[in-house]
């Protein structure tokens, strides 16, 4: 059978002992994590936590579903009557922007996905921000299986602003 990508729903907050289950059961799961908010007023630093607040993502088989469904405090996301399936492209798109070094926010937004012939099509819309702020790039995809907009703002450190509208590169060729 093969294997695709669900959503797991859970209390927020207890989305690490939800991954530390899978892992004894021996289920493939992705837990995306970034730095959100400010530092740690403790430590001064910043702290990973999860970018979707209650969400495990599980890839799995039909039958591996009803091993999933006896673990307590877990419920799968459905859509219609049917588990909700995140397309590996989705998944993908995720890794890469909880990979960069830079700020990610999320916004919950609607997908009427009966009029989504290619749910894909609405990934990867990529614009550069507004020439004022040169320092940084900003990165923006919709996720339509899950319902959210991601932007990254991502720092570019070969950029510096030396005042408004002014910039110098910090290497010999931006491109």
């Amino acid at each position: 059978m093969e294997k695709k990508w669900f959503i797991l729903y859970t209390k927020p907050g207890t989305e690490k002992k939800v991954v530390a289950s899978l892992a004894k059961k021996r289920i493939e799961h992705y837990l995306p994590m970034c730095y959100k908010g400010g530092d740690n007023n403790m430590t001064g630093k910043r702290a990973k936590e999860p970018l979707f607040e209650g969400y495990v993502f599980v890839e799995t088989t039909a039958d591996e579903i009803a091993i999933i469904r006896g673990l307590t405090g877990l419920s799968m996301m459905y859509w219609k009557n049917s588990p909700v399936i995140v397309p590996e492209r989705e998944i993908n798109l995720i890794k890469e922007y909880v990979s960069v070094d830079g700020n990610i926010m999320i916004k919950k937004i609607r997908v009427n996905r009966d009029e989504c012939r290619n749910p894909t099509e609405f990934s990867s819309l990529v614009f550069d921000k507004v020439p004022f702020d040169m320092a940084h790039t900003i990165h923006q995809t919709v996720l339509p299986s899950l319902g959210y907009m991601l932007t990254a703002t991502i720092n570019k450190p070969h950029v510096t602003v030396i005042g408004k509208n002014r910039v110098i590169s910090n290497r010999k060729s931006l491109y």
